[in-house]
């Protein structure tokens, strides 16, 4: 389950990066605080991979040690 959450985090972080440079490519053609909501999102969606990352560690070594007994 995180493992997908994180799959989907980075998803959202590329196309959040790729509509980033959309937007400073050609400003006029979006909203005046595109850029802002689009950091803010970023930094969201990093939140949400820091947060998955331990539990996804752990969940690799319960994983790992079932496997191994």
């Amino acid at each position: 389950m995180m493992e997908r959450v994180a799959d989907e985090a980075q998803y959202v972080l590329a196309v959040l990066y790729r509509m980033r440079d959309e937007v400073s490519a050609d400003p006029k053609l979006f909203e005046p605080d595109a850029q802002e909501r689009i950091r803010e999102a970023i930094v969201r969606m990093q939140d949400v991979l820091r947060s998955t990352r331990p539990q996804l560690m752990i969940s690799e070594g319960v994983e790992q040690k079932v496997k191994a007994a």
